[in-house]
């Protein structure tokens, strides 16, 4: 049973014509006629008396009070699921690192929103763990996050690449080597970040003791104190 039928029907009841119907719908009266052909065959009943003016019969009386219905939770579906209706109940819940935050989503959001200009945007920092936790608890409904992995259980895209760097005082002019690297501190995200895991393993990879790590709020302090 097609909604299309059913306000075709509705529209014949109410004009009490098959043409005027026609008219109101912007259609041919065949078009009108094989609609309700439609639905008597497919309710194996007769819906419309063929008598001026056309009036509904028992079983059409039925029918139109379930099309009234159906026609108005169809609307409600339609308005409740519309793209504005979404963006201004419905905000996208975004989590990401400090670092993209800071250096890669302001452009994109300026993208997005100039395409979608009645999106709402909510956006959560944190780290690589603390996000892809709040992901699976529902907290978010997507998030930037770190990983050299694929991770189960959800949709992984590559956003970009990030080329992680050693970063010294201009005084350092080369690589340095292990005696200057045990003499010097080291500043890293807290923990649960994947680049502070990345530098850990750098400090195991030349035997460095991890009591070396200096730990930060954010990558502009870090940078500050560089």
């Amino acid at each position: 049973m097609q909604l299309k039928s059913l306000e075709i029907f509705l529209k014949v009841v109410e004009c009490g014509s098959f043409s005027h119907a026609a008219t109101h719908l912007h259609t041919v009266q065949s078009n009108i006629t094989n609609h309700i052909k439609k639905l008597e065959d497919e309710l194996n009943c007769e819906l419309l008396s063929r008598q001026s003016p056309i009036r509904p019969t028992s079983a059409g009386q039925q029918l139109r009070h379930y099309a009234e219905q159906m026609i108005e939770l169809h609307q409600q579906a339609k308005f409740h699921f519309s793209d504005q209706t979404l963006c201004h109940d419905i905000p996208l819940k975004i989590g990401s690192m400090e670092t993209t935050a800071a250096t890669r989503l302001p452009q994109l959001f300026k993208d997005v929103l100039s395409q979608l200009p009645e999106l709402r945007l909510h956006l959560n920092t944190g780290t690589t763990r603390e996000l892809i936790d709040r992901v699976y608890k529902g907290d978010l409904d997507c998030a930037f996050i770190a990983s050299s992995q694929v991770l189960p259980d959800f949709y992984n895209l590559l956003a970009w690449t990030e080329h992680l760097v050693l970063i010294c005082p201009k005084e350092v002019h080369a690589f340095p080597d292990r005696k200057v690297l045990l003499n010097t501190p080291f500043l890293a995200i807290r923990q649960g970040c994947f680049y502070r895991k990345s530098i850990e393993s750098f400090l195991q990879g030349y035997d460095l003791p991890p009591s070396q790590l200096t730990e930060m709020g954010n990558l502009d302090a870090i940078l500050s104190c560089v």
